[in-house]
């Protein structure tokens, strides 16, 4: 005899609600340029998303350092309705 649950009895998944506008998705990606002398250069991107208004903004920065970064989320409360 196998034991297997009923159809009925199977756990249903069930789909998380939306937070309020409050959260965002925060990413810093690495950006190379050439300059005029065909040297690379390196830039960061710090790049949000709202995750329920799906509003963004993004800043462009030479330097990945933790004062950029503070410097970024400043810009995001200043920027993004929150």
């Amino acid at each position: 005899m196998l034991n297997r649950l009923l159809k009925s009895n199977r756990n249903q998944c069930k789909r998380y609600e939306k937070k309020s506008a409050h959260h965002a998705q925060v990413d810093v990606k690495l950006l190379f340029f050439n300059n005029e002398n065909g040297k690379k250069i390196k830039h960061y991107q710090y790049t949000a998303i709202g995750d329920a208004i799906r509003i963004y903004a993004l800043k462009i920065y030479s330097k990945h350092t933790q004062a950029n970064a503070i410097d970024f989320i400043n810009h995001l409360i200043d920027k993004l309705p929150f």
